[in-house]
This record gives C-alpha cells, sequence and structure tokens, in this order.
C-alpha cells in the first residue's frame, strides 16, 4: 500500500470523503467498538503485539485509521468526522514490524490538517454507570509546529437563536436526558487556536469561546490558544473538571478564564492568561459615525459613576460588554495554578470569590489594572446587607511552595512582554 507522507494514512479512494463508497459508512463509532469488543473477547491479552502475519498488521492499521478520521481528507468538517470517530476506549496495541515496533492510541482522535475550520462543535455526553471509564475523543492538529484554526463568527441582525454561541461547546447535561441516566465525557483539545465572536453580550449564558459544563465532564486543553471578541476565553461551570497545559487565553472581551459552581475543578499549568477584560472589540475601537457605541459608552460611565456612590445599577441590555474583567476568576470553586502568567487584564490578575480556594505556585501576576489578587467582590461588599444568614463571600488563596511574583520589575536587558512577567514557552 501507498501511503501519504503528509497525514502517514493510506492512498485510496475509498477513503476520501468526496467518494460515494467511502468505508466510513459502514464502520460507524458503533461498529467499530462491536468489533473491537468481539476482538476482545476472542484474544487473552489485547495489548499483545501482533507479529504473525503481514494480515494482521494490515488490520491493526485499518481499525487505527478508522478511529482516526482526518479532516478535511475523510471528511468535510470537524462535526462531520466527531460522528463517526469512536468514543469507546480500546487498550493501546503494539505493532512489530522488523526491528521497530509502533503504538497506537487507544482513543479516538479527529486529525486537523492545516487550515481555519469555521464551526461550532458541540460534544455531549456519553451514557456512563458508576465504575466505568468515560468515553473519550480528541482534536488534535495533524502538524502540531503549524497547527490548525476553529473559528465561530456571527455577524449581521442580531437573532436570539445564534446570539451568545460558544465556538466550542462540551457538556454532559441533556435536556432530552432521562433523570435517571447519567452521561459523562473525556474531551482533549491539543495545538488548536480557537477563535470566538459572538452577537449578543450575554457572558453568562453561552457568549465563550469554549464552554464546559456539567458533572463527569472532563477536559484537558494543552497548547492552544483561546480568544473571544465578544465574550469569555474559556468558562467551566457544574461540577466539571478541566486541565490547562501551556495554553494562552488572550484578547477576551471579558473574563479570560471563569471557574464558577461548588464541585468545579481546574489545574492551570504553564500558560499565559494575559490582556482580558477590555470589552466588546465594537466599543475598544468604536468608529465615528457609531453612534450606538457611543450612546453605551456613556451608559456605562454613568453606571460606573453610579457604582461608586453606592447606587443599584438598573439591569439593561447593551448587545455589546462593557470593560472591566478579570483575567482568572474563580467562584466557590478549586483551582491549581504554577508556573502560568497573569498579566495585562483590565481589572485583577486572579480574583477568588465566595468561597473559591486557589493554590498559586511560582506564577507572575503584574501589569494589571487592579490589585494583582482580589479576594472580595465589591458587588458582594454593597449587597450584604441584604442577604439574610452567614453568607460567604471571600475566597482564599494559599501562597507555595515556589514564591510567586507579584512586582513590576524593570527588564533586564530581556524583551519581556510585561515588566516582571516572562512569557511562558509551549505556544
Amino acid at each position: 500500500k501507498e501511503f501519504c507522507i503528509l497525514t502517514g494514512k493510506a492512498i485510496d479512494a475509498r477513503f476520501a470523503y468526496r467518494q460515494t463508497s467511502t468505508d466510513f459508512d459502514s464502520l460507524s463509532s458503533r461498529v467499530i467498538s462491536d468489533e473491537e469488543k468481539e476482538k476482545e473477547d476472542n484474544t487473552v491479552d489485547a495489548s499483545c503485539s501482533i507479529t504473525s502475519t503481514a494480515d494482521a498488521g494490515s488490520n491493526l492499521y485499518r481499525r487505527y485509521y478508522f478511529r482516526n478520521p482526518c479532516v478535511p481528507i475523510d471528511f468535510s468538517s470537524i462535526n462531520e468526522a466527531l460522528k463517526h470517530c469512536p468514543r469507546t476506549l480500546s487498550n493501546p496495541m503494539q505493532l512489530v514490524l522488523g526491528d521497530e515496533a509502533m503504538f497506537y492510541s487507544s482513543i479516538g482522535t479527529v486529525v486537523l490538517m492545516p487550515g481555519i475550520y469555521d464551526e461550532r462543535i458541540f460534544i455531549g455526553g456519553e451514557t456512563w454507570n458508576v465504575g466505568q471509564t468515560f468515553q473519550g475523543v480528541a482534536i488534535r492538529a495533524a502538524f502540531p509546529l503549524i497547527g490548525a484554526t476553529v473559528v465561530s463568527r456571527q455577524s449581521g441582525e442580531i437573532n436570539d437563536d445564534i446570539k451568545d454561541q460558544p465556538c466550542i461547546s462540551i457538556s454532559t447535561c441533556d435536556c432530552d436526558t432521562l433523570e435517571d441516566v447519567q452521561k459523562g465525557i473525556s474531551v482533549r483539545l491539543s495545538h488548536l487556536r480557537i477563535l470566538h465572536s459572538s452577537l449578543g453580550a450575554d457572558i453568562w449564558g453561552g457568549n465563550t469561546a469554549i464552554n464546559v459544563d456539567g458533572p463527569r465532564a472532563q477536559v484537558i486543553i494543552e497548547s492552544c490558544v483561546l480568544q473571544s471578541d465578544s465574550g469569555r476565553g474559556l468558562v467551566v461551570t457544574n461540577q466539571a473538571v478541566i486541565e490547562l497545559y501551556r495554553t494562552s487565553i488572550v484578547d477576551c472581551a471579558a473574563t479570560g478564564f471563569y471557574l464558577g459552581d461548588w464541585g468545579s475543578r481546574a489545574r492551570i499549568s504553564g500558560c499565559n492568561i494575559i490582556r482580558n477584560g477590555f470589552g466588546s472589540k465594537r466599543l475598544r475601537s468604536p468608529s465615528a459615525d457609531d453612534e450606538e457605541a457611543g450612546n453605551i459608552l456613556d451608559r456605562i460611565a454613568a453606571h460606573t459613576r453610579m457604582l461608586e456612590r453606592g447606587l443599584p445599577i438598573p439591569r439593561e441590555n447593551f448587545e455589546a460588554v462593557p470593560p472591566g474583567h478579570s483575567g482568572v476568576y474563580i467562584e466557590s470553586s478549586m483551582c491549581w495554578v504554577d508556573d502560568s502568567l497573569l498579566a495585562g487584564n483590565c481589572l485583577t490578575g486572579l480574583s477568588v470569590v465566595r468561597g473559591g480556594f486557589v493554590s498559586l505556585s511560582a506564577s507572575d501576576i503584574t501589569e494589571n489594572g487592579s490589585t494583582p489578587i482580589l479576594i472580595e467582590d465589591a458587588h458582594d461588599v454593597l449587597a450584604r446587607t441584604r442577604l439574610q444568614g452567614p453568607v460567604s463571600i471571600r475566597g482564599g488563596v494559599v501562597e507555595g511552595p515556589i514564591q510567586n511574583n507579584f512586582t513590576s520589575l524593570q527588564s533586564d536587558g530581556k524583551k519581556k512582554l510585561f515588566k516582571g512577567g516572562v512569557i511562558r514557552k509551549g505556544v
């Protein structure tokens, strides 16, 4: 068989998504799962080496091929590839050819060739029972050094059905799910650039680049860049769990990373969360003839003066996000941050409120618009007198074991994006 030097896949017209006689139709995720289960029932150890015949190697490669569809070679879109990519985990398999051994991943992966993919992606949970391993799927760039870009952009007239939509949504909460049915999912995103711009201004209702929601939703984001012109960069809620490694969240209109609700957890390691919270793009650079943007800016200024005097602020639908957001906002949840840069954000670098807890180590929190760390929200202080009973409005931060940097030291001859802060590598 001939193999493509770019993707490593067999050069065969049957595998092109444009052909009607594609094998993917007959090898859906369910068919692949049943096939693998049958194989495991007939073998003592599914992880053993396959060395008997060339046919064994061919079958193993065939299984690997269909577990890792490539876009746009096998399918024209990411969503279409996800429909066929199996989510059941298989044991890692080894193929021995001569003196060389090749290992194949146990998780179904959608591989993206270099390019720009303009679509919204939704990944739902799979039925889960206690004691089972979560089903999973991964989306990655075929070439890590080049990467791939996923874009979600909306323009034109505002429609309630399409506004405030995330670029990537990962959720185990489904209105069609029965109450006694539990769902779980494990997702890995790597070497991607996520660009988001949505109509609307509801940062609490989905206006974010990536939204992770629901119990037993586990996500790993590695070596990615997240940016939203209209809302937040990353939102994790409702007991979801996320891990960020060597990832940058930059130039978002609102909070760079929001973690909320009891039971939600996050780890941030080797990341850059910078220049977030300065408002929607249209407010940052309104045109001279944009009267609506000017009126919105005037109203925001008036509301700011009312807040300073302790007066209640009327809720209005601006359809634009005002400035004044943190880089990282932790509410009633737990987060571990190490070796990361939180800098140049409009408000604070890190806000930990309403019983939230953060462990912070070896990180730079510098050059933000307000204090480096906030553990009590001003809105909570104003509203505390109206709350009944004991209410915890403060968060907690523990530093160490490696010291953090909160200063704005001059650069010692080295070019740094922010004084006192070192850009983390990996992106």
